[in-house]
């Protein structure tokens, strides 16, 4: 007996539920899947992919204070859509998968309002260390590799754009400033090229390429009304000041002898730099006033005494081995037969002193207060020896250490952060990773070294993907957004973002 048309058309409906619920069921096991279980290469596209489209946070978050309405302070994050890959284009690894924008998210940091949300033209989120903001605390200037953009802060609106002539070393933040009195930006683009861009318009003011000698670390400086960098046309070494609005030369500082391969070095209108002495292995620092007619002061280090290596690609290695203030150089040497050594040298009177601590420790600077200088110090022979030093900057003097769990000794190229340490008014605060989902938070006083509170929280975290500290909280991306209160460290932990 012939079936009726609606009972024909009922039971193709419920064969194609059936088909669809299956497709989905099988789906969801290869997701669920324990990773131990070996599937096949096409399976296992389906299962480490996120079928679900959903924000995630890249890098270090911004903060930007309304000193006359904290009500108003804004949280600057960075994220972008993952996921949402359609099963056909796991299944056609011919199939192109469109890249996913960076996202720009501000949102209030009171109540977490959102205020604006927009992407940035042209981006990939796999290309988020060419991005580079600065603001002015009205607009946000944003670098993405030769695109410079302008944002008013409060609204996200588009103020202006402008297509640089080179892009910037991504390594080299200090390669993009605004100048002191916030009317141009200084962008020096990798091959020694800077370029001046008007802050209101964003259209070009001048621009100049000087010549880089090989082997030499490169350096550019902001000052009051000028630019410094150096230049080596016509077969000299010498330091310029420009004159930041017209590019004319101000002033010539020759550098003659200085070593190769070896940083010039600027903090408050003094220049630092080495030289190989005559007929010697031994070095020299010498630090030259900007402002004054007066020759170098010169300071020898001891013949056992030799500089770290100086990569002229990295950037921010320098960060790690030297360190000023405005009364002391700081700065890690190599000693023969002895390791790696802290010196201090008074800027004034040139005296250099050797700062006194263990020996045999692989040193790496950190950050410094008005008191003290942080040190991350781990064992050469252990590296499960892993130290956290705190230096009395007057005394020259270990005060007291604190063994971290990690092993990881700080590095500014490291991929992945795994602690992080900040100085509060009366202690130092100190988080660590343990394991996937575990933050161990620690309070230390800053004099002592005295354990003021230790809190271990859970969070659904992964890789950490950047650190931002504050007065009153710490902000931590791991593909989530989570702030840690500071506040008479209670160390209470929330999730903020998506």
């Amino acid at each position: 007996m012939a079936k009726h048309p609606e009972q024909v058309s009922q039971g193709c409906v419920a064969l194609l539920n059936l088909i669809i619920s299956s497709v989905i069921l099988f789906v969801l096991v290869l997701i669920l899947m324990p990773g131990f279980v070996d599937l096949p290469e096409w399976a296992e596209d389906i299962r480490s992919s996120k079928l679900i489209k959903k924000r995630t946070v890249e890098g270090q978050v911004q903060v930007f204070p309304n000193p006359s309405n904290p009500s108003e302070d804004q949280l600057l994050i960075f994220n972008t859509r993952s996921g949402g890959v359609p099963i056909k284009k796991i299944l056609n690894k011919s199939t192109p998968i469109k890249p996913n924008p960076i996202l720009i998210t501000s949102q209030k940091i009171q109540n977490y309002q959102r205020i604006w949300d927009k992407a940035l033209p042209n981006s990939d989120i796999s290309q988020y260390p060419y991005l580079k903001v600065r603001s002015d605390f009205n607009t946000l200037y944003l670098l993405y590799q030769e695109n410079l953009y302008a944002w008013r802060l409060k609204d996200g609106q588009d103020l202006w754009q402008t297509k640089l002539e080179t892009a910037i070393n991504p390594a080299c933040d200090a390669c993009f400033q605004i100048s002191l009195d916030f009317k141009v930006i200084v962008v020096l683009g990798e091959d020694q090229h800077l370029q001046v861009i008007d802050l209101k318009s964003g259209k070009l003011i001048w621009a100049k390429t000087l010549e880089k000698r090989l082997g030499t670390y490169p350096s550019f400086y902001l000052y009051k009304n000028s630019v410094g960098l150096t230049d080596a046309s016509q077969g000299q070494n010498k330091y310029l000041l420009l004159d930041i609005m017209t590019g004319k030369t101000q002033k010539e500082i020759e550098l003659p002898t200085k070593k190769d391969n070896t940083p010039l070095l600027s903090a408050q209108n003094q220049l630092f730099y080495f030289v190989n002495l005559p007929n010697s292995d031994a070095i020299q620092l010498r630090i030259q006033d900007i402002d004054k007619q007066t020759n170098p002061k010169n300071i020898s280090l001891p013949s056992e005494m030799r500089l770290p290596s100086v990569s002229n690609d990295t950037y921010q290695y320098l960060k790690e081995w030297w360190l000023t203030d405005s009364r002391y150089v700081f700065m890690k040497v190599i000693v023969k037969n002895k390791g790696e050594q802290l010196i201090k040298i008074n800027r004034d009177n040139a005296r250099l002193q050797k700062v006194q601590h263990p020996a045999g420790y692989e040193l790496v600077l950190l950050s410094e207060n008005t008191r003290f200088l942080l040190v991350n110090a781990r064992k050469l022979e252990r590296d499960y020896d892993n130290q956290i030093w705190m230096i009395d900057k007057k005394e020259g003097t270990r005060k007291w250490a604190y063994t971290l769990k990690g092993k990881n000794l700080f590095r500014y190229t490291a991929g992945e952060i795994t602690w992080s340490t900040h100085f509060q008014p009366n202690a130092l605060v100190i988080i660590e990773k343990q394991g996937s989902d575990v933050l161990e938070a620690t309070a230390l006083n800053i004099g002592s070294g005295t354990l003021l509170k230790k809190k271990q929280v859970s969070i659904n975290q992964q890789q950490w993907d950047g650190i931002t500290w504050t007065e009153d909280a710490i902000w931590l991306s791991a593909q989530e957004l989570y702030r840690i209160d500071l506040e008479r460290y209670h160390f209470y932990v929330s999730r903020e973002f998506p």
